[in-house]
């Protein structure tokens, strides 16, 4: 972390701005943004308590809205994308991010901000698509900014890469983590490898941490965070030779670097922390002017204004929502909320009342046309994390129907189902279908935020890739015992809860198939989750497999979960879900091929009456209500957590 006389530095510097030059436009700008569009290229439903009635998102709609927000203000605007775009549907997961890159590319978005899933396709396709390398730009056609991602230090014992780190440095001492889980600083990710890839770019950045453009005579700063904790769910492969930091030594370095040093008018943030991070950072931090935040899908129909000044925005999820924000600046604006800097928020809903771009419609037909009936590709495969799936079907076929509508999104004040934080109906189908193919006595998944929402009718394979897009296999692991399923009941509740966002641990909580529990999210750690029934029969939340006569002999549970090659030793990447003396039996079809997760929901619909699913919900049973909304809009997760009674 930055410390002693540097934060001082920093802090008077950041009081004593350096003035800019005159302006040679009249200072106006409108700043657009997308995000989180987790491979969505066509329109979706939405069934949640804030839906319009009608079919919401589409590229090529949303592509209307950006030109017609650049029509009316020509030369003085900034298209800024951030948070997961290549992952999230099945032309996504099998082209490795293409046919979203093809479509992104003509929407023209001037600054992107990865997401954490833009790297599930490994580190080569991820510089492939967002550096480039000399002599051949990046896949993608816009400029990347990450201040916080880095090449992971090659050698075990030394702290930090040398030479690369000083008292006062932009950057944390990669190699050395002396520091408790969670606080501002710590890193959560191996930050040495001596099997790293690039050892010869240890302790290097892949990306620039910011880069400066000016628009209309405005000097634009914009600076980069992406995740800080990469993919838990897939396992540390996908992300090999990469570190991710928090951003806490990062953040207040380049405020003072573009203000002081580049004298630039505004500093604009796009990030993929979490939006409560970002919330901590930039209230710790004052000195950015707007941060386009993605990663919760929070929606922001009202701008996040802090005392500090600084306005926070998110869009959603999907492509349903694009973010407006038109500015003007005034000579001498040094900080926000200096009175020097005039702005109006206006939030987009993309709906089919939008016309659709024509060119962008027709790239979307063309992209999509391997998936399609009629024009479908058979054979298209690909490999994510060891597991190599291929696509048995057009997307638009239909595989079964479902009497509730599918979705994991409620708001936090939901009175009907669950909350999406807690519990979501798509999650209920998929680890049941786990747990009938896996013949596990429960099965678990970890709460992904991303997916789609189904009404009551007809489920397409191109719904179930929306929810699995992720290359994922089915595993039982056996034995397993009342503790470990107490601990990750209350590793998940702290994980999604917590006051200290960095100890969120990314998504929501884990969903259950065959478990039901009581949750109390105010109660302290250890005490969250009770009454934890596997088949309707209590568990013993203290057994660890170890009893012996006369107590009671131990009780062994199989369990199922997600499971890769380049992982073989675990499920969900779970420290809770195997022990070293467990087995590890991965599912396999008839002819011993192991089955793909989402081959496993369809064959599971298959079995139902009618090929219709109506999942059992509320198998968490919420004992109290979750605390309003902190801030304004609805929220899906509490941005400042709950506080243990």
């Amino acid at each position: 972390m930055i410390r002693g006389n540097f934060i001082g530095k920093l802090t008077a510097l950041t009081g004593l701005v350096i003035s800019g030059t005159a302006f040679a436009g009249s200072g106006e700008l409108t700043l657009i943004h997308s995000g989180d569009i987790h491979g969505h290229l066509v329109p979706r439903h939405n069934v949640r308590s804030d839906t319009t009635g009608r079919m919401e998102g589409g590229l090529a709609r949303m592509a209307t809205v950006i030109n017609r927000i650049r029509k009316a203000n020509p030369g003085k605007t900034l298209y800024f994308n951030t948070g997961d775009t290549l992952q999230g549907s099945a032309e996504a997961m099998f082209t490795r991010g293409q046919a979203l890159i093809d479509v992104m590319n003509l929407l023209k978005p001037d600054f992107d901000e990865p997401g954490n899933w833009d790297y599930l396709y490994g580190p080569e396709r991820f510089l492939e698509t967002f550096v480039g390398s000399p002599g051949k730009p990046p896949l993608l056609d816009t400029k990347t900014v990450a201040a916080n991602l880095y090449y992971v230090c090659a050698g075990v014992a030394e702290p930090l890469c040398p030479g690369q780190v000083s008292a006062e440095s932009d950057r944390p001492a990669l190699g050395v983590d002396n520091k408790t889980t969670g606080v501002p600083g710590y890193i959560d990710f191996p930050s040495t490898d001596a099997a790293t890839p690039y050892p010869r770019l240890a302790g290097q950045r892949p990306l620039p941490p910011y880069l400066v453009k000016t628009i209309n005579g405005v000097k634009v700063g914009v600076l980069g965070m992406t995740t800080a904790r990469a993919i838990r769910a897939v396992g540390p492969v996908v992300t090999k030779g990469f570190v991710y930091t928090d951003g806490e030594n990062e953040m207040p370095y380049y405020i003072n670097q573009l203000r002081n040093v580049e004298q630039v008018d505004i500093i604009v943030m796009i990030s993929e922390l979490e939006l409560a991070r970002t919330i901590d950072l930039a209230s710790r931090y004052p000195g950015v002017d707007f941060i386009l935040n993605a990663d919760m899908h929070e929606r922001s129909i009202k701008p996040i204004v802090l005392k500090t000044g600084t306005v926070l925005v998110e869009e959603g999820q999907d492509g349903t929502m694009l973010g407006e924000i038109r500015l003007k600046v005034k000579k001498g604006h040094k900080l926000p909320g200096d009175g020097k800097l005039t702005w109006k928020w206006t939030p987009h809903i993309i709906t089919d009342k939008i016309k659709e771009n024509a060119a962008v419609a027709r790239k979307i037909a063309e992209v999509r046309a391997p998936f399609v009936s009629g024009t479908f590709v058979e054979g298209q495969t690909v490999t994510i994390g060891g597991n190599t799936s291929t696509l048995l079907r057009p997307v638009d076929a239909v595989v079964g129907y479902t009497d509730v509508a599918l979705h994991r999104s409620n708001f936090t004040d939901s009175k009907t189902d669950n909350p999406g934080i807690i519990e979501g109906t798509s999650h209920d189908l998929i680890v049941d279908a786990m747990r009938w193919a896996a013949g596990s006595d429960f099965a678990t998944i970890r709460g992904f935020r991303y997916g789609t929402h189904v009404v009551p009718g007809p489920i397409t394979m191109s719904d179930i890739y929306h929810y699995l897009p992720v290359g994922a296999r089915i595993a039982k692991v056996y034995p397993v015992f009342g503790n470990q399923l107490k601990k990750q009941v209350e590793n998940s509740t702290r994980g999604s809860f917590s006051t200290v966002p960095g100890l969120w641990t990314g998504g929501w909580m884990f969903g259950y198939s065959n478990v039901s529990f009581d949750l109390d999210v105010y109660a302290p750690y250890g005490f969250k989750g009770s009454n934890i029934k596997i088949g309707g029969e209590a568990i013993d939340p203290k057994d660890e497999g170890k009893y012996v006569a006369p107590h009671a002999p131990s009780v062994p549970y199989s369990v199922a979960g997600y499971w890769y090659a380049d992982d073989p030793k675990t499920i969900n990447n779970c420290g809770s879900c195997a022990t070293p003396d467990s087995s590890i039996d991965v599912v396999k079809d008839e002819n011993g091929k192991p089955l793909d997760v989402s081959e496993i929901v369809v064959r599971y619909l298959k079995t139902l009456p009618k090929m219709t699913a109506n999942p059992q919900g509320h198998r968490i049973n919420l004992l109290y209500p979750l605390p309003a909304p902190a801030l304004d809009n609805p929220e899906i997760q509490p941005l400042k957590g709950v506080i243990p009674n």
